[in-house]
């Protein structure tokens, strides 16, 4: 989406999953070199990935992780974007509970942050930066927009 096409400018290559065809389409259209979600890891080393919005839709944001942590570059950066307080829903499952456990937990969004926090630096990653901003996503017949804390 967005974020990704703001990336273009900073580096030679950006690579991009998406299953959407609509969104393939544009991102290729803009110099983006879209991969298939199960054949991105064969690009790498990367100086940064983004996981923007994703662990909380993924059916397995462990092995996503596991997999991020060894395909960047022993200099690179993870960048993540994920809505607090967490509540994993994953479309692709009848259940749409994800089969790996994130394990982010708490009775707050600052219990929720600590917690994801601490989920990704067991993964292998250490926090260098962390803020908080707003997410607004696309309503329904409830509402227009959603507006969630980021």
């Amino acid at each position: 989406g967005l974020p990704t096409l703001s990336m273009v400018d900073s580096f030679q290559t950006v690579y991009a999953t998406e299953a959407s065809v609509p969104m393939r389409n544009l991102l290729k259209s803009r110099k983006i070199q879209v991969v298939e979600v199960d054949a991105w890891t064969k690009e790498g080393p990367f100086d940064l990935i983004s996981c923007m919005n994703l662990l909380d839709r993924a059916d397995n944001p462990l092995t996503i992780l596991s997999d991020i942590k060894s395909s960047l570059k022993p200099s690179g950066l993870l960048l993540v974007a994920l809505v607090l307080p967490f509540k994993p829903y994953v479309e692709s499952t009848p259940s749409h509970k994800p089969s790996e456990e994130l394990n982010i937990t708490g009775d707050s969004a600052e219990q929720h942050l600590e917690s994801a926090v601490h989920a990704i630096e067991s993964a292998g990653f250490q926090l260098v930066r962390w803020s908080r901003l707003p997410y607004l996503c696309e309503g329904d017949l409830n509402e227009s927009v959603y507006h969630l804390p980021d």
